[in-house]
Parts: structure tokens; C-alpha cells; sequence
């Protein structure tokens, strides 16, 4: 059994804004997977529907045969504690420490005690940041910045890593560092799930990618690279001219 399904999933926003249409892929557990495509093609969302972030339109969204829409607003905390989430904009606490910083997030999720500084220490350990867990956010560089991004949202052992644009605004050396921890993670057993616009890091990786376009799913590829600007382009292009010919036919 897939540990994530993806069955005819649609999110429409106001004003009939189309964010994912129809969308239906299964993710098996272990897997590292990329979401590409242009900005507004789906990718982020893909995301919030599968930790319950946002609400399906219509399909539906399952993790292990369970339907996530299904869950109440008491059963949410506790099915997102099985996912690491890491964005750029999600940012670190500037007055307190990375250390203080991890240990806050833990707490938020449940968890209390001597523990939550083990495992704050843990995550900095495997991400490379523990000697600078007494630092402040303002005083890293962009790279140590994303690393201590990564070290919490893997502190509380999630079974399953989001991470949308983790390279954000980052040079190459730093972006392959980040990518380098990502692939040890997954061998080490964890789901890795990443929205990125690398598509240098992306072509390198050769994992399987799921490319999105004006909301629909429009390539499935294992060990596969970023398709060129051009086919994006393209590929969006097709996608709304045919959107535009459905809505004319109902219409008529």
C-alpha cells in the first residue's frame, strides 16, 4: 500500500483560481520525490493539502488508507507531528539561540523535558550546526541558516520531510550541501517530499519527479531532470488554452 495518495485531488480558491486540478499520484514510503513546475503551478499546495495545511475542493488526499479531510480540528496537531516541515519563509526566531530556537518548536509539537534538548542537540549534531547552536540567526550565513532550518524540522524524528524551495536564495555549494543531507536522511528511511526550483540540484539528484503545470500533473518520471523552461512554458500554455476550451463548451 502507498503510504501517501494523491486520488482526483482538486483545490480551487476564490474567485476561480485553480491551484491543483484533478491531481492523482501514489508516494511509497522511503521515497524521494521532487515537485517542479513555475511559480503558481501547484507545487506548494500539493504540500498544504497533504499535511492538512489546506482543505481538498474535491478527490481526496489519504495517508495509509486514511483520508486526511476527515480529520477534526483535534486529530490535525496530532497527524502533523509525523511531518518535518521546512520553508524559507517559516523562519528562525531572531531573539532566541538555534538551540532555544529547535527546543521552542518541540515544545509547540508535545514534547517537554530534558528530551527536548537531546534532540535539539541530535538534529544540529547530524546536520552539522551544533557548534553553533548558542549562535543567533542574524549571526549565520545563508547556508548555516538553511541547515539550522533542516535541523528543525527533522528534531522531532518525522516519518515524513516538506520542504518547499529549502534552497531558496542560495549559492551552489550550499545548495548541494543541503541536497547531500536530504539524500542521507532518505537512505537512513525517511519519506522526503521537496517543491524546488534547483533545477540544477534536481537534474543532479535523479530522483523521481512529478512536474506540475497550471495545477495539473503533467510528467511522472523516476530518476529524471528538470525539464527546460521552454517545455514549461509550453506545457502551461497547453494546459490553459485547454482549460479556456472546456469553460467555452460549457458555457455553450
Amino acid at each position: 500500500m502507498a503510504e501517501i495518495r494523491f486520488v482526483n485531488v482538486s483545490k480551487v480558491y476564490d474567485e476561480d483560481i485553480i491551484a491543483l486540478e484533478r491531481a492523482s499520484f501514489d508516494i511509497g514510503q522511503g521515497e524521494f520525490l521532487f515537485f517542479i513546475g513555475r511559480n503558481g503551478a501547484g507545487k506548494s499546495t500539493a504540500l498544504k493539502l497533504l499535511t492538512g495545511q489546506e482543505t481538498v475542493t474535491g478527490g481526496e488526499v489519504y495517508m495509509n488508507g486514511s483520508s486526511v479531510s476527515a480529520l477534526n480540528k483535534k486529530q490535525l496537531p496530532y497527524f502533523r507531528r509525523q511531518f518535518g516541515i521546512m520553508k524559507p519563509d517559516l523562519g528562525l526566531l531572531r531573539n532566541r539561540s538555534i538551540l532555544d530556537n529547535i527546543i521552542f518548536s518541540l515544545r509547540a509539537t508535545g514534547h517537554y523535558g530534558r528530551k527536548m534538548e537531546e534532540l535539539a542537540r541530535a538534529s544540529l549534531g547530524i546536520t552539522g550546526m551544533l557548534h553553533k547552536m548558542n549562535a543567533y540567526p542574524d549571526e549565520l550565513s545563508g547556508g548555516e541558516n538553511a541547515k539550522a532550518l533542516l535541523a528543525r524540522a527533522i528534531s522531532g524524528n518525522p516519518r515524513i520531510l516538506v520542504l518547499d524551495e529549502p534552497t531558496a536564495n542560495l549559492d551552489p555549494d550550499s545548495s548541494w550541501d543541503i541536497f547531500c543531507l536530504l539524500e542521507e536522511l532518505n537512505r537512513q528511511g525517511m519519506t522526503i517530499l521537496a517543491a524546488s526550483h534547483d533545477r540544477e540540484m534536481v537534474s543532479v539528484m535523479r530522483k523521481r519527479v512529478i512536474t506540475l503545470s497550471a495545477g495539473r500533473v503533467v510528467a511522472d518520471e523516476r530518476r529524471a531532470i528538470y525539464n527546460a523552461m521552454a517545455a514549461d512554458i509550453l506545457e502551461e500554455r497547453r494546459v490553459l488554452n485547454e482549460r479556456q476550451l472546456l469553460r467555452g463548451r460549457e458555457i455553450n
